[in-house]
C-alpha cells in the first residue's frame, strides 16, 4: 500500500473511531428501519425503471461495503452471490463482511 493510501486508510479509521453513538445504525431503532425501507424502495424503483427483471444476471460492485449488510440485501433481491463484489478499506470491516 502506498504512503498516501495508508494515510487515507488511517484517516477513515480515525473517523470511525470518533463515532460515539455505536447504536446509530441499530436495526432496533424504528428510524433505521424506515431508512432501510426507503432505500429498498428506491432501489426497486430504479431496477424497474431500467427494465431489469432478472437481477441474477447482473454484476454489482459495492465500494465501501462495511460489514456487508447491503450485500445481504442485494442477495435477498435476487442478485447471484458470485456476481456481487464488495470493497472495504478498513481491514476489520472487510473481515466482518467476509464472515456474513
Amino acid at each position: 500500500m502506498s504512503q498516501k493510501s495508508e494515510a487515507e486508510a488511517e484517516a477513515v479509521a480515525e473517523r470511525y473511531a470518533r463515532r460515539q453513538d455505536l447504536g446509530r445504525y441499530s436495526m432496533l431503532r424504528p428510524e433505521v428501519w424506515q431508512a432501510v425501507q426507503e432505500r429498498q424502495r428506491a432501489m426497486l424503483r430504479l431496477f424497474t425503471q431500467a427494465g431489469l427483471q432478472d437481477l441474477s444476471r447482473l454484476r454489482l460492485l459495492e465500494v465501501g461495503c462495511g460489514a456487508g449488510g447491503n450485500l445481504l440485501e442485494l442477495l435477498r433481491l435476487g442478485f447471484a452471490p458470485e456476481k456481487l463484489t464488495g470493497l472495504e478499506l478498513l481491514p476489520e470491516r472487510h473481515a466482518q463482511a467476509r464472515h456474513v
